[in-house]
Protein backbone atom coordinates (compact mmCIF):
# COMPACT_ATOMS: atom_id res chain seq x y z
CA UNK A 1 0.00 0.00 0.00
CA UNK A 2 1.20 3.55 -0.44
CA UNK A 3 1.12 3.91 3.79
CA UNK A 4 3.81 1.43 3.44
CA UNK A 5 5.67 2.54 0.51
CA UNK A 6 5.85 5.96 2.60
CA UNK A 7 7.41 4.27 5.74
CA UNK A 8 9.64 2.36 3.44
CA UNK A 9 11.12 5.35 1.84
CA UNK A 10 11.52 7.45 5.22
CA UNK A 11 13.51 4.93 6.72
CA UNK A 12 15.92 4.06 3.65
CA UNK A 13 18.75 6.20 5.29
CA UNK A 14 18.37 4.01 8.16
CA UNK A 15 18.18 0.91 6.14
CA UNK A 16 21.80 2.27 4.15
CA UNK A 17 22.95 3.02 7.74
CA UNK A 18 22.27 -0.59 9.54
CA UNK A 19 23.24 -2.89 6.25
CA UNK A 20 26.62 -0.59 5.92
CA UNK A 21 27.41 -1.29 10.04
CA UNK A 22 26.50 -4.84 9.02
CA UNK A 23 29.07 -5.56 6.28
CA UNK A 24 31.60 -3.29 7.90
CA UNK A 25 31.58 -4.36 11.72
CA UNK A 26 30.05 -0.36 12.92
CA UNK A 27 28.27 0.90 16.06
CA UNK A 28 25.59 2.48 15.47
CA UNK A 29 25.11 5.51 17.80
CA UNK A 30 22.30 8.04 18.24
CA UNK A 31 24.43 12.00 17.81
CA UNK A 32 22.75 14.63 17.51
CA UNK A 33 24.54 17.95 16.06
CA UNK A 34 23.95 21.40 15.54
CA UNK A 35 22.52 22.48 12.17
CA UNK A 36 23.02 26.60 11.11
CA UNK A 37 19.62 27.43 8.88
CA UNK A 38 20.02 30.24 6.99
CA UNK A 39 16.44 30.93 5.35
CA UNK A 40 14.61 33.72 4.96
CA UNK A 41 11.29 34.59 6.67
CA UNK A 42 8.61 33.04 5.40
CA UNK A 43 5.32 33.08 6.91
CA UNK A 44 3.59 29.86 8.48
CA UNK A 45 2.35 27.37 6.12
CA UNK A 46 1.02 24.95 9.46
CA UNK A 47 -0.49 22.46 6.83
CA UNK A 48 3.35 22.28 5.49
CA UNK A 49 5.31 21.75 8.62
CA UNK A 50 2.41 19.34 10.11
CA UNK A 51 3.18 17.20 7.03
CA UNK A 52 6.54 17.34 7.88
CA UNK A 53 6.20 16.71 11.77
CA UNK A 54 4.26 14.09 10.57
CA UNK A 55 7.57 12.04 9.08
CA UNK A 56 9.85 13.39 11.32
CA UNK A 57 7.70 11.88 14.19
CA UNK A 58 7.23 8.44 12.50
CA UNK A 59 10.24 8.20 11.18
CA UNK A 60 12.20 8.75 14.94
CA UNK A 61 9.75 6.72 16.67
CA UNK A 62 10.63 3.61 13.96
CA UNK A 63 13.98 4.47 14.29
CA UNK A 64 14.01 4.87 18.46
CA UNK A 65 12.11 1.14 18.47
CA UNK A 66 14.77 -0.22 15.92
CA UNK A 67 17.81 0.93 18.06
CA UNK A 68 16.35 -0.05 21.53
CA UNK A 69 14.69 -3.96 20.61
CA UNK A 70 17.26 -4.17 17.70
CA UNK A 71 16.93 -5.05 13.65
CA UNK A 72 16.84 -8.68 14.15
CA UNK A 73 14.02 -8.72 16.88
CA UNK A 74 10.55 -10.34 16.98
CA UNK A 75 8.29 -8.40 15.27
CA UNK A 76 5.94 -8.13 18.26
CA UNK A 77 8.41 -6.37 20.78
CA UNK A 78 9.19 -3.44 17.97
CA UNK A 79 5.99 -3.15 17.50
CA UNK A 80 5.04 -2.72 21.21
CA UNK A 81 8.09 -0.32 21.79
CA UNK A 82 7.11 1.75 18.94
CA UNK A 83 3.31 1.74 20.35
CA UNK A 84 5.01 3.26 23.41
CA UNK A 85 7.33 5.47 22.44
CA UNK A 86 4.74 6.81 19.63
CA UNK A 87 2.13 7.76 21.71
CA UNK A 88 4.35 9.38 24.39
CA UNK A 89 5.53 11.43 21.37
CA UNK A 90 1.96 12.00 19.95
CA UNK A 91 0.86 13.25 23.23
CA UNK A 92 3.80 15.63 23.76
CA UNK A 93 3.13 17.13 20.24
CA UNK A 94 -0.65 17.68 21.16
CA UNK A 95 0.23 18.99 24.57
CA UNK A 96 2.27 22.05 22.96
CA UNK A 97 -0.10 22.36 20.31
CA UNK A 98 -2.43 23.40 22.83
CA UNK A 99 0.41 25.44 24.91
CA UNK A 100 0.40 26.99 21.45
CA UNK A 101 -3.12 28.16 21.19
CA UNK A 102 -3.08 29.14 24.81
CA UNK A 103 -0.51 31.47 24.12
CA UNK A 104 -2.10 32.89 21.06
CA UNK A 105 -4.88 33.90 22.74
CA UNK A 106 -2.60 35.24 26.02
CA UNK A 107 -0.98 37.48 23.67
CA UNK A 108 -1.39 41.22 22.57
CA UNK A 109 -0.33 41.43 19.22
CA UNK A 110 -1.68 40.93 15.57
CA UNK A 111 -1.48 37.10 15.16
CA UNK A 112 -4.75 36.43 13.90
CA UNK A 113 -3.63 34.53 11.13
CA UNK A 114 -1.42 32.01 13.59
CA UNK A 115 -5.17 31.82 15.63
CA UNK A 116 -6.57 30.92 12.63
CA UNK A 117 -4.47 28.19 11.88
CA UNK A 118 -3.90 26.55 14.88
CA UNK A 119 -7.06 25.11 15.57
CA UNK A 120 -8.64 22.26 17.52
CA UNK A 121 -9.79 20.70 13.60
CA UNK A 122 -6.27 20.95 12.51
CA UNK A 123 -4.60 18.99 15.01
CA UNK A 124 -7.50 16.63 14.76
CA UNK A 125 -6.99 16.03 11.07
CA UNK A 126 -3.41 15.24 11.55
CA UNK A 127 -4.17 12.85 14.09
CA UNK A 128 -6.77 11.16 12.14
CA UNK A 129 -3.96 11.39 9.18
CA UNK A 130 -1.15 9.87 10.99
CA UNK A 131 -3.32 6.47 12.61
CA UNK A 132 -3.28 4.36 9.44
CA UNK A 133 0.56 5.66 8.89
CA UNK A 134 1.49 3.89 12.04
CA UNK A 135 -1.00 0.50 11.75
CA UNK A 136 0.60 -2.85 12.68
CA UNK A 137 0.05 -3.66 9.48
CA UNK A 138 1.82 -1.20 7.70
CA UNK A 139 4.84 -1.23 10.14
CA UNK A 140 4.96 -4.90 9.83
CA UNK A 141 5.71 -4.31 5.92
CA UNK A 142 8.11 -1.46 6.34
CA UNK A 143 9.64 -3.49 9.29
CA UNK A 144 10.14 -6.81 7.34
CA UNK A 145 11.50 -5.26 4.14
CA UNK A 146 14.08 -3.36 6.51
CA UNK A 147 14.97 -7.05 8.03
CA UNK A 148 15.12 -8.44 4.57
CA UNK A 149 17.43 -6.07 3.18
CA UNK A 150 19.83 -6.45 5.94
CA UNK A 151 20.03 -9.90 6.05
Amino acid sequence: TSNSIMLHFLHLELETAVLLAKQKGYKLVNAPFGLLHNRPVEKLNLIKELAKIKLDLIGSCFTKSIEVVGIYSVFEDFYNYFQYIFRSRLTKLVVSYFRIIGLLEIINIDVESYREQFSIEQITTFIADILPIVHKDELYISFNKILSDCK
